[in-house]
């Protein structure tokens, strides 16, 4: 009996139960209310997930194809809680229509009208034609460095053939 009165204190402090707690969010009636509700909605592959153990929950990254409400970059990374606070779960290698609230970081739940694409084909009958994303302004500066290394690796072998035939030339 302390032990449970213990846990129930515990959870009193911390300001939620430590076991057995479920999600109890409702979903918007339809893509539209829930387009209403987020600052941006996108159709998009899901191409990485990782833990995210500094606010809790999962981090996600997706290609993203289009977009409502703003137009966005085709890389995009959001996060999630744990599913049991609410967090939604998305699969690696999986399309899916996501809406998102953005308030400090991109954050999206299960209360808010995410589902595969799959499954999708109303919603996305309602929300019209998307935006078409922009190039991800994260991978601009990794093409220009790998184009930069590039071409100093071609000067770099221009000048070792150079040398090597002055050297057989006996200059």
């Amino acid at each position: 009996m302390s032990v449970r009165l213990l846990v129930m204190v515990l959870s009193l402090l911390i300001g939620r139960p430590l076991w057995g707690q479920s999600c109890a969010c409702t979903a918007p009636e339809n893509a539209v209310a829930a387009l209403e509700q987020a600052d941006l909605a996108f159709v998009g592959r899901c191409t990485f997930a990782e833990s995210n153990w500094i606010s809790g929950g999962m981090k996600y990254s997706f290609q993203v194809e289009q977009s409502w409400k703003k137009t966005t970059s085709t890389l995009y990374i959001l996060s999630t809680p744990w599913e049991q606070d609410c967090g939604y779960t998305f699969e690696p290698g999986q399309s899916y229509l996501v809406f998102v609230r953005r308030k400090f970081t991109p954050k999206t739940f299960q209360c808010m009208g995410n589902r595969p694409l799959a499954e999708a084909g109303l919603e996305l009958e309602a929300l019209g034609p998307g935006l078409v994303p922009e190039p991800s302004a994260l991978l601009m500066p990794l093409y220009w460095t790998l184009g930069a290394l590039g071409v100093a690796i071609l000067i770099f072998m221009v000048l070792v053939v150079l040398r090597q035939r002055r050297r057989r030339a006996g200059v």
